[in-house]
């Protein structure tokens, strides 16, 4: 009795030399246990060529710049003989295993070796949804007015009928105007200057985001994937030194951002310790 088992990878893929060896030894060596075959490598690239080799000496030595970007990898296998048996795995948007054979417990081992492999060293980039990002930021105003109306209530004290009545039969006008200011001034607390203009800014900023997304969507998310959080990558030649050097910006521009931060709130802090002396 035969089996057939198929793996959808829910994370991105980073392959590089060292990965792309160490798949095809798995692969090779299992396949030299049982059947003596060799794997078949099918290579997409971004200039619409593809071609099929069984040396991966022949993809590593691809350039792999911007215009013949390799953008897709299959490896395949098949025995037809005594023994029938089908393997194939496919870097592609998603990254898909499929192993099928009349050998169960070849067919398991061989799936298990190569999913553990690839789950703990090969697809571990996590793939950020746009979706969930502009959801958020759509959002923001109605969290923001949610928050300041909380915190608005939670200043505002109902006065007991007791309270109230003996205030009214006060004779002193005093009294009275400050008990009214003073609820004033604590009813008003959701409206102030700083409130509002936090709502006005964050509409601002929601509304830039649809904008994008609407008008230039395709291009923005591609844009945030190829620099900000990039996958699904195949890291040799000139897209191993490109993706170098970008790992390098980022990482120049979130210790900026970090240091800025961490300056502007020791600078926060002085001006407040100064101002309450």
């Amino acid at each position: 009795m035969g089996a057939h088992v198929e793996f959808i990878f829910p994370r991105g893929f980073v392959i590089d030399e060292e990965r792309l060896r160490k798949i095809h030894s798995i692969i090779q060596d299992r396949l030299d246990d049982k059947f003596r075959i060799k794997p078949k490598y099918k290579i997409y690239r971004s200039d619409n060529f593809v071609y099929t080799t069984l040396n991966i000496e022949d993809i590593l030595e691809e350039d792999n710049s911007e215009w013949q970007k390799i953008t897709r990898l299959q490896i395949e296998a098949e025995n037809s003989s005594d023994i029938p048996f089908i393997f194939k795995l496919d870097f592609d948007s998603k990254t898909t295993l499929t192993v099928e054979g009349e050998d169960r417990d070849f067919v398991y081992l061989f799936f298990s070796d190569l999913k553990t492999y690839l789950t703990n060293e090969v697809n571990t980039k996590y793939i950020f949804s746009a979706s969930v990002f502009y959801s958020v930021l759509r959002n923001l105003p109605l969290f923001t007015v949610i928050i300041i109306f909380y915190r608005a209530m939670k200043n505002i004290k109902p006065i007991s009928n007791d309270e109230l009545k003996g205030i009214m039969d006060n004779k002193d006008v005093i009294l009275k105007l400050n008990y009214l200011i003073e609820k004033d001034a604590v009813s008003t607390l959701s409206i102030n200057t700083t409130n509002f203009n936090l709502i006005i800014v964050l509409m601002i900023l929601s509304m830039a985001i649809i904008a994008l997304n609407d008008y230039f969507g395709n291009y923005f998310k591609n844009m945030m994937y190829k620099y900000l959080l990039p996958f699904n990558l195949f890291l040799w030649g000139k897209e191993n030194t490109r993706y170098k050097k970008l790992i390098d910006l980022r990482s120049k521009i979130i210790w900026g951002v970090g240091v800025a931060l961490i300056i502007s709130v020791i600078a926060s802090l002085l001006v407040w310790k100064i101002t309450i002396k």
